[in-house]
């Protein structure tokens, strides 16, 4: 990025002239400082991620490598070369992925940041599956017949059950305890016995 850029994420100091002097003098790399997104949708997607209240982004700011995931960093040229291998040679500035979004905020609270990944597309993620379920024949295991242990009561004597249930007792003074005494359904008070 252009000379006189500071990353935008409060609590950062990617890109101020001290650090990167210091880091210099050290051997160390200074972050890298990615700009910020001229589409609307997108810039929006980076304003909403990046907690700040006091000034809002704009797409003439930047944001430094260590707000991204790595793998929303594009490090390497990869190259498919004729016998299939594949050449990878070392960028010379990192490119950030399109559709990237910062999601790591180190000098804020853990809340701020989202380390999560990002899901591959459906069609993506049902390749990989079958690949794998192709690739790895699973026996089933053997499914063992269990019978129902516990017995069913026999409903085919009503007079049976109504008579255990007219043995049951009721404490009428107990206030969670309902009575209903004008029940209409006559094939069922008519054995009945109220306490």
């Amino acid at each position: 990025m252009s000379r006189g850029r500071n990353c935008f994420v409060p609590g950062c100091t990617s890109g101020n002239p001290n650090k990167n002097k210091a880091n210099k003098e050290r051997g160390e790399r200074n972050p890298s400082l990615f700009k910020a997104p001229n589409d609307p949708s997108l810039l929006q997607q980076w304003q909403k991620a990046i907690p700040r209240s006091d000034k809002t982004l704009s797409s003439k700011d930047a944001v430094c490598e260590l707000h991204f995931l790595d793998e929303d960093i594009l490090t390497h040229y990869e190259i498919k070369l004729t016998d299939g291998t594949i050449s990878r040679i070392e960028r010379g500035r990192p490119l950030l992925k399109e559709g990237s979004i910062p999601r790591i905020f180190p000098n804020l609270p853990s809340y701020f940041s989202s380390n999560k990944r990002k899901r591959k597309p459906p069609c993506v993620r049902s390749e990989a599956t079958e690949k794998v379920s192709n690739s790895k024949k699973v026996k089933g295991l053997p499914i063992n017949h269990v019978e129902n242990q516990t017995s069913e009561p026999n409903f085919e004597n009503e007079n049976e059950i109504l008579r255990d249930i007219t043995n049951v007792p009721v404490d009428v003074t107990d206030s969670r305890v309902t009575m209903f005494t004008n029940l209409k359904n006559s094939l069922h008070m008519s054995d009945c016995k109220l306490l």
